[in-house]
């Protein structure tokens, strides 16, 4: 799918929310043995290790996946050097030297301006790849 912006996505996914250990490796295994071709994590659901040998266990190449992870908000008041930090953890765990697509998730009571501003200063750093114009998640537009 095409975004407005030209970003590309699959349009389908295997998302990994409620999936833990050994079910979250086998699952995102099979889903890309099946041919899915996004995969969406995120730092909140404390799997990504698990995500990241589940791709690698695929056999598919790491080029033809498409992976989303989400930094937890807190993070984001905690200032650049934390997020990064974050990032890099993110990176490890999944085993991976890019990330497709990395979203702020869900938002925090006297914080919903913050994380976007902070974003977009960090956008020139080289671990920050591939970003959507708003790349947030879980929040409602009000909050943006």
């Amino acid at each position: 799918m095409r975004l407005n912006n030209g970003f590309e996505i699959p349009q389908i996914g295997v998302g990994t929310w409620t999936l833990r250990g050994e079910t979250a490796r086998q699952n995102v295994c099979l889903a890309l043995k099946a041919g899915f071709r996004h995969v969406d994590t995120a730092q909140g659901y404390e799997n990504e290790a698990e995500v990241g040998q589940g791709i690698a266990d695929s056999g598919v190449p790491r080029q033809e996946i498409f992976v989303t992870t989400k930094v937890n908000t807190g993070i984001m008041r905690m200032g650049k050097q934390a997020v990064a930090d974050s990032i890099d953890e993110s990176l490890a765990k999944l085993n991976t030297d890019y990330i497709d697509l990395l979203l702020i998730h869900w938002p925090v009571k006297d914080c919903v301006r913050l994380p976007v501003l902070r974003w977009q200063r960090l956008a020139g750093q080289d671990w920050l790849l591939q970003v959507l114009t708003r790349p947030v998640t879980s929040h409602r537009n009000s909050l943006i």
